[in-house]
């Protein structure tokens, strides 16, 4: 669960994530499409983004990435 103010998306949390510090970042978002809650973050520069259908599927592609 995540919540932010109006207006807000969740690109605002890598204003604290120097890229120096970490080049790469994966997210995991189920609302990745155009309006969706995570579509900014999922799209952005910076990210590895993963579309995902529930938790199951996130663990799953998280073990994929992790073992690979």
């Amino acid at each position: 669960i995540d919540c932010a103010p109006s207006g807000w998306d969740k690109t605002f949390c890598l204003n604290f994530l120097p890229e120096t510090a970490f080049p790469v970042i994966h997210f995991f978002g189920d609302k990745t499409h155009e309006g969706g809650g995570d579509f900014e973050l999922y799209k952005h520069a910076r990210i590895i983004g993963h579309a995902v259908r529930d938790a199951e599927d996130t663990l799953e592609q998280v073990r994929r990435i992790l073992c690979s």
